[in-house]
């Protein structure tokens, strides 16, 4: 029967509770993935912010290092800087020199430790180096 009619009572499509579930559905999905970006560029953040703060301690050791006269390094170096991000980011520089008498000659050496603080910082950043007497 080729041209056999369907009943008055059957139609095609969806009715509108399903349109709707099916709408409440995809908005749950929706916010679901919204919420996980919100992580990420928080995440994103956070992380640019601690290499920030690595990256300002390094600098500061290099600094040190690179510094030709060993004997000024203490009084041009320690102490706490504000705001070396251009913002809210504090690093501390703190040396403690060490001299020692020994049998074999005077054991001279600065231990040098920086450590950058923040609010925007899952916790503080300390680099330590150790530098010997020429």
């Amino acid at each position: 029967m080729a041209g056999a009619a369907r009943p008055a009572s059957h139609q095609d499509g969806f009715t509108i509770v399903e349109v709707l579930l099916a709408l409440v559905l995809l908005s749950f999905v929706v916010m679901g993935f919204q919420a996980a970006t919100g992580q990420i560029i928080r995440y994103s953040g956070q992380s640019d912010q601690q290499s920030l703060a690595v990256q300002l301690a390094e600098d500061r050791l290099d600094r040190v290092r690179l510094d030709p006269d060993y004997a000024g390094i203490p009084a041009r170096y320690a102490g706490v800087e504000e705001g070396v991000d251009g913002g809210t980011l504090t690093r501390t520089t703190r040396i403690v020199r060490t001299l020692k008498q020994r049998p074999t000659g005077m054991l001279d050496y600065l231990t040098i430790t920086v450590t950058v603080e923040g609010a925007s910082l899952r916790g503080p950043v300390a680099r330590t180096v150790v530098v010997a007497a020429p």
